[in-house]
């Protein structure tokens, strides 16, 4: 290994250095990234889902002592309501008496009412011999379904009715919204049309994997089960998406290995973003900073360019009248917003907002501050420290002060009593 190298390698941040690990070793990556997911196929199958949330309770709650106590006391019997649609009042009679003969039914409410016939239509109200989850209540709604097979029939209840099965069932819909919103978003978004299948693996992986690795818990809720794998989706493709479209931009200055990992230690945070000034800008970086330039634009593009940061500016805020207006411009680096500025017009605002952010960088790094100046600025700084603390001491003096006045005043009212 060269000196450059090590001296480059010195240079790089944690996150970057990491980032250059994954690509540089990305063979490995692709081989323990295929295991997990061919492991995470399988350990999918071990995951308990518990439909009972009531489980979670602790103890000690109110509401876990009062249902394990309805529990043992009494026998909730399991129940439907059962609406059939286009029939006779006769035809309803016979039904409701057919189903109280079936095994299992512990009996049918059904009367001329309108709460049970009406238009047409009849609501049959039915009581099980066993509790919702009990197999002859189970049986006994399964010869009900049996018998109105054929019927315009509406289902509801506690019985056979699991909320795990309707909340699936309602997230599988979801899910296929959501995919086909992603692929229209894909469609137009996307720089190739290769990127759409890449990227619809990768949320499917990502899928996979959150579910797959539920088995290190052993048991989750059904809750979970359902909607984690729609929040990991998001997930994926927020940063999938932005990865991706951020390698696209490093690519046409960098080389393929450069640009993935430029891909992916800048999207890693401000931390990195700062680190990554410091290190590749702020050295390359002339005293012609510190100095009034004629065009800042030009000046602050010129200077930002040297590490690969394009700035541009957007219009935040219009003022005053149509005939006395007044601009608010930002100028951004990527995503950042680094300063405004204020103006007549949009280009003088936008000049202004970089001439702030060059004054700002200036004066944060010290760029073009002569060795006097740079002494007095540290001067100025270790007095402001050194007032600090004497700040902090003086407040501390001052409470054991005030603790030994305290002291001494409760010593003498003690010594009082005992007189």
């Amino acid at each position: 290994m060269s000196r450059h190298t090590v001296e480059v390698s010195e240079k790089q941040s944690p996150m970057e250095r990491i980032a250059a690990f994954i690509v540089d070793k990305r063979k490995a990556f692709y081989l323990l990234y295929i295991g997990a997911a061919i492991f995470c196929v399988f350990s999918s199958g071990w995951v308990a889902v518990n439909d009972d949330l009531t489980s979670y309770l602790s103890d000690t709650t109110e509401t876990r002592q009062g249902l394990t106590v309805m529990e043992a006391e009494f026998v909730t019997f399991g129940t439907s309501r059962i609406m059939v649609d286009n029939i006779s009042y006769r035809q309803a009679e016979s039904l409701a008496e057919q189903i109280e003969m079936m095994e299992g039914v512990k009996s049918v409410e059904f009367n001329g009412s309108r709460d049970h016939y009406t238009n047409g239509s009849a609501l049959f109200s039915i009581t099980y011999d066993g509790t919702a989850t009990d197999p002859v209540s189970l049986e006994g709604l399964d010869g009900v379904k049996a018998l109105l097979d054929g019927y315009d029939v509406y289902i509801t209840g506690d019985t056979g009715d699991s909320a795990s099965e309707s909340l699936n069932a309602e997230m599988q819909v979801v899910m296929v919204i959501a995919v086909v919103i992603i692929l229209v978003v894909l469609l137009f978004t996307s720089h190739t049309y290769m990127e759409i299948p890449v990227l619809l693996m990768t949320f499917g992986m990502a899928a996979l994997m959150n579910k797959g690795t539920n088995f290190i818990f052993g048991e989750i809720s059904f809750v979970s089960n359902s909607v984690a794998v729609v929040l990991q989706l998001a997930l994926a493709i927020d940063y999938a998406i932005i990865l991706c479209h951020r390698y696209t931009e490093e690519r046409e200055r960098l080389e393929a290995r450069e640009a993935v990992v430029a891909a992916l230690y800048l999207d890693g945070g401000v931390e990195v973003a700062a680190s990554f000034v410091e290190r590749t800008l702020i050295p390359k970086m002339s005293l012609s900073l510190a100095r009034e330039p004629e065009n800042p634009k030009s000046a602050l593009q010129e200077k930002l360019q040297e590490g690969g940061i394009t700035p541009t500016y957007k219009l935040v805020e219009t003022q005053g009248p149509p005939h006395d207006r007044t601009f608010v411009a930002q100028v951004y680096a990527g995503d950042k917003g680094l300063a405004r500025g204020v103006g007549r017009t949009k280009k003088e605002a936008e000049s202004q907002a970089a001439k702030t952010t060059l004054a700002r960088l200036s004066e944060f790094f010290g760029i073009g501050l002569s060795d006097e100046q740079q002494a007095e600025k540290a001067a100025e700084k270790a007095a402001r420290a050194e007032e600090k603390a004497a700040k902090v001491a003086a407040r501390a003096a001052e409470k054991a002060a005030r603790a030994e006045e305290r002291a001494r005043k409760k010593s003498e009212r003690d010594a009082a009593k005992r007189k």
